[in-house]
């Protein structure tokens, strides 16, 4: 898969970006669907695949409000594109269109919260008072079965492979690039996409436009260790941020991936 590997750049925004070395760009939102009562949307799609870029969605997960518009784009769409969705139902309406669904973070469910990395990583040995004194704590790394519980996604079991493949024979997946390890073979019939910049905690309730944060905001600290951001309604942490080691690869199975963009501009 690798010599086939994709470039793909995320752009969040209702601006038209210059996207410099790269195969395709995904539009959209996972937490906020403004860019969903755009105009401009199918004009952007149409901009983009104009430059030769392969343009795709991603969608917020749907509430009934969203639903509407969510099915409007899809008949607006006239030709078959890749829409990535968060939760059940806009995959289920997805296929039963033209279009792609490409499985997103939130349903992919990792195991990303930053106490499990500080688990895996930087552990050295330190002093407690169990009550009975002082005693000496030393990291031991978890077994292999605990390992592979918190490294694979709840959608690689047989079950799930029934419902995702009972209209396509082959599924794409959005996966976070987690330090703490990735699978180490994945079904036969799943195609990995792979975010190699900010790895999902959680994901906020939707409230007032007004007072979301569009600019990325630090919002604390996971043990003294590990920075916490917020955008809009999405927490997570960086990857550049982490010590990794230095060559550390890519999996195997990855076939796109999802880079960064620091020299992006506004037309």
């Amino acid at each position: 898969m690798r010599g086939c590997m994709k470039r793909y750049v995320w752009v969040s925004s209702s601006e038209k970006i210059a996207v410099p070395q790269c195969d395709g760009i995904w539009i959209g939102s996972e937490v906020c669907d403004e860019f969903l009562s755009s105009p401009d949307l199918l004009k952007r799609m149409d901009f983009y695949a104009s430059a030769g870029y392969q343009a795709g969605i991603i969608m917020p997960y749907l509430t009934p409000e969203r639903e509407e518009l969510f099915i409007s784009l899809l008949n607006r769409l006239s030709q078959p594109t890749e829409i990535v969705v968060n939760d059940v139902g806009a995959l289920f309406l997805t296929q039963e269109s033209i279009h792609i669904p490409v499985i997103g973070r939130l349903m992919m469910r990792q195991m990303s919260d930053p106490a499990i990395l500080s688990f895996y990583h930087n552990q050295s040995e330190r002093l407690i008072n169990d009550g009975s004194g002082v005693s000496k704590l030393v990291h031991v790394d978890p077994p292999p079965p605990l390992t592979r519980h918190l490294v694979d996604s709840p959608l690689f079991s047989e079950e799930a492979a029934a419902i995702l493949l009972s209209v396509r024979t082959e599924v794409t997946v959005m996966m976070d690039w987690l330090p703490h390890g990735m699978p180490v073979r994945i079904p036969d019939h799943i195609r990995v996409m792979l975010n190699t910049e900010d790895i999902l905690v959680s994901v906020l309730p939707c409230t007032d436009c007004r007072t979301c944060p569009a600019a990325e905001t630090l919002v604390g600290k996971t043990r003294g260790l590990y920075n916490i951001y917020r955008k809009k309604n999405i927490c997570y942490y960086k990857r550049c941020e982490i010590s990794v080691s230095d060559n550390e690869a890519l999996p195997s199975y990855v076939s796109n991936v999802i880079i960064s963009n620091p020299d992006a501009m506004t037309e």
